[in-house]
């Protein structure tokens, strides 16, 4: 079975490319998918250094990202950065 998105995506999005709860659950017990918060799943290939910002704005929309993780999202190096 081909999971037909990629990226970070809700359980609504997938039953609405018409992934049933047991494709679901198949394809997270054959690694095609990883859940990361209830009801939000990405595919594996989707991975980067930004992903948990991705994650952060997946669940919670009108999240604001100020300081230092703003900083890192808009690639500034700021004093004691890795």
């Amino acid at each position: 079975m081909q999971i037909p998105v990629s990226g970070i995506v809700s359980a609504e999005q997938l039953a609405q490319h018409g992934i049933s709860g047991r494709r679901l659950q198949a394809a997270l017990s054959r690694g095609q998918l990883d859940r990361f918060a209830r009801g939000f799943y990405f595919t594996p290939d989707s991975v980067t250094e930004l992903h948990s910002f991705a994650e952060v704005a997946a669940v919670v929309p009108e999240a604001i990202f100020c300081l230092h993780s703003a900083l890192f999202l808009h690639t500034f190096d700021y004093p004691g950065s890795p």
